[in-house]
């Protein structure tokens, strides 16, 4: 019986051991499609979460999750721009009352690729300006700067893992609003046609 299980374990193990090796090579030997001509479509999505102490009296927690889509075409190897949207669900929580809302942004971006085309890993760099519409009168724009590794699944998807910073500026309300952002998303590269 010991025999058996030692025996069953180990073709598991093997299943395994043989799965993630295949995942490996995959990974390894995948490259991307970041050449002139080609398309870029994917997004991320993130998650913020903000607590704003205003004194003994008055705080806010803010709570919010954003999607955020987006299409580019490479101009030249490695650089592309676009649009990018931003959906964003808030939940503020400003002393005892909840307020629920959400926040369209729109506007064009732009990202480098660093490292050679033929990488399964890279670093890429993205700049963005949106302008933001939302409930009401809600008016405002956004300038954000992220930066990080893209991990080659195959020569079409491109996970990445994105750290950075972003400015928002609302014309009806005092200050401006920064916030470090950690994103994670997924990239489609579709070749273009010969």
């Amino acid at each position: 019986m010991a025999f058996l299980y030692l025996s069953l374990t180990s073709i598991n193990m093997k299943k395994i051991a043989l799965l993630a090796f295949s995942i490996l090579f995959t990974i390894i030997k995948g490259n991307c499609q970041l050449t002139k001509g080609n398309w870029l479509l994917g997004g991320n999505a993130s998650f913020t979460s903000t607590k704003y102490n205003r004194g003994p009296i008055s705080d806010q927690d803010l709570i919010e999750v954003r999607v955020n889509p987006n299409i580019g075409y490479f101009f030249i190897d490695k650089f592309s721009g676009g649009l990018k949207t931003s959906i964003l669900f808030r939940h503020a929580v400003i002393d005892s009352d909840t307020e629920n809302s959400s926040v369209l942004k729109v506007g064009p971006f732009i990202r480098y690729y660093i490292l050679s085309v033929n990488n399964s890993v890279n670093i890429m760099a993205e700049g963005s300006y949106q302008f933001i519409t939302g409930n009401g009168s809600l008016k405002g724009n956004t300038l954000s700067f992220f930066t990080g590794p893209v991990i080659f699944l195959n020569n079409i998807i491109g996970l990445e893992f994105l750290a950075g910073y972003s400015s928002e500026k609302y014309p009806k309300a005092e200050g401006v609003n920064n916030s470090i952002q950690i994103n994670i998303g997924l990239q489609i590269h579709l070749e273009k046609d010969n």
